[in-house]
């Protein structure tokens, strides 16, 4: 059964009375038709059908002509030109949000109170996944300069590790302006939907509905967004008028932030643009999560507070923030002499952005420079230290907490003098599951951290592992 899916292709679609004119595409992989059409119109309907029914035989043209109907009545609410605003939808003063967000305007730590924020709406265990996350987001609203680059966040974990709960959390505190969603759709989604991405946090709830493929054109158009700010993708579009194909150009200006879910790393173009982030899924955060679905049942869900949310408009009301971090050049000195991965350019740019979004969330507590930038403090690294130290090391060096864990642990059961040190043994030892260390383990293997001893063929839970040296540290600590 072929599948087709229908789009607006006209920002400013013509009124026709009950219904719009508007550009429409079949897909089943490859663009399959595409028509000009009136959606109301019955005659014109019918038409397009049958023309995707010539081009794909298999295409079930009642599904199609339903699709379309449903297509004409909702489309004109969402084009709708100048609606006139109402209380609800009217825009709030910047004078109204800062009276509403006038509790963290005025704290000593704003990130304080949006660390609170999130565990009163019932995220429990270690906290630092999803402050990460809020910085992340927060990232989106900074100035960007040629070469810099927001921070784009890849939270790994196998299934039910907790990776959408944290991100959701953390989006309930946002406004709804400050990201857009998708959460499921062919690769080339992105590239059609019409949503503004500048200044938002883009949202794939899971990496699968990312363009795939090094050499994927619209994947190259995602890379694009990601580092130069700006997608341009250009298609070449069978125009029935003519008779001949003619280039429609798709272009979306950022900056934006690319936030996704994953079970294992992505491929290495796109894998080098985001920063890797480990959601926990040990024992006591396995525990941590039971208890807090247990408050959940007992307590009910309770609402954002409505100050942080106010406190996030009230931000992105006023974007793009120009930041600025005076030991930038120190803290890249201390980097480069301890760490020389391919991608240090891009994970130095993240972090610096990640200083920047921690200075933003405390703007009233930092200085301005004569040409009117944002001033980062040392407290603002020394807090995104605690918080992505090790992640950062993982991007740089591949050596997430998990892999140094299960390095230490096997040189640790290697020297007490184990005879065999198995994937069971190892997870006893470190309380966690035979899972997560197979997958740790493969990880330095492959680095040659671990030295992988097959015992006995085709048994490899009786393999045995070497612990060699690990890389040393790549995050340098506060400076002084």
């Amino acid at each position: 059964m072929a599948r087709s899916s229908c789009s607006s292709k006209l920002p400013h679609p013509d009124r026709t009375g009950t219904g719009v004119l508007a550009r429409v595409e079949a897909w089943n992989g490859t663009l399959v038709h595409a028509a000009r059409l009136d959606l109301s119109s019955d005659v014109t309907r019918r038409r397009f059908v049958k023309a995707v029914a010539r081009h794909c035989g298999e295409t079930d043209q009642g599904c199609l002509e339903g699709a379309l109907m449903k297509l004409s009545s909702q489309l004109p609410d969402y084009v709708r030109r100048d609606p006139a605003p109402t209380a609800a939808t009217a825009p709030v003063a910047l004078e109204e949000l800062c009276q509403q967000a006038a509790p963290l305007l005025d704290s000593d730590d704003p990130l304080w109170e949006i660390d609170q924020a999130i565990r009163d709406l019932g995220y429990g265990g270690q906290i630092r996944p999803a402050l990460i996350v809020e910085l992340a987001v927060t990232s989106r609203l900074l100035a960007m300069r040629p070469g810099a680059m927001p921070v784009h966040l890849l939270l790994l974990g196998p299934p039910s590790a907790g990776k959408s709960y944290t991100l959701g959390t953390v989006l309930r505190l946002h406004p709804p302006e400050a990201y857009h969603v998708i959460d499921a759709g062919s690769p080339r989604v992105l590239l059609y939907d019409a949503a503004p991405l500048r200044h938002r946090a883009l949202i794939f709830a899971e990496a699968d509905s990312l363009p795939a493929g090094e050499d994927n054109p619209a994947a190259s158009a995602v890379r694009g967004l990601l580092q130069e700010h700006h997608l341009v993708y250009k298609v070449a579009v069978f125009k029935q008028e003519t008779g001949a194909y003619e280039v429609q150009e798709v272009a979306k200006d950022g900056p934006t932030v690319l936030i996704t879910t994953a079970v294992r790393p992505l491929g290495e173009q796109l894998n080098s643009r985001l920063f890797p982030l480990e959601v926990p899924y040990d024992r006591e955060q396995l525990q941590y999560a039971l208890q807090t679905q247990a408050c959940l049942e007992l307590r009910g869900a309770p609402e954002p507070d409505a100050a942080v949310v106010a406190f996030h408009a009230y931000l992105q009301a006023q974007a793009p923030w120009d930041v600025v971090v005076p030991y930038a050049d120190a803290l890249a000195r201390l980097i480069g002499a301890s760490a020389a991965a391919p991608r240090i350019n891009r994970d130095f740019s993240r972090l610096l952005s990640l200083v920047k979004a921690a200075a933003l969330l405390r703007h009233r507590h930092r200085q301005r420079n004569p040409q009117g930038r944002l001033v980062a403090a040392l407290d603002d690294y020394a807090t995104v230290y605690d918080l992505v130290a090790e992640m950062y090391e993982a991007a740089v060096t591949g050596t997430s907490r998990a892999v140094r864990d299960t390095v230490e642990g096997v040189r640790f059961l290697n020297d007490r003098g184990t005879g065999r040190v198995t994937v069971s043994e190892v997870a006893r030892h470190l309380g966690v599951s035979t899972m997560a260390i197979s997958r740790s383990a493969r990880t330095a293997t492959k680095h040659g951290w671990l030295v992988h001893r097959e015992a006995r063929k085709g048994y490899p839970r009786t393999s045995t592992w070497v612990s060699l040296c690990l890389p040393s540290r790549a995050c340098p600590p506060p400076l002084s």
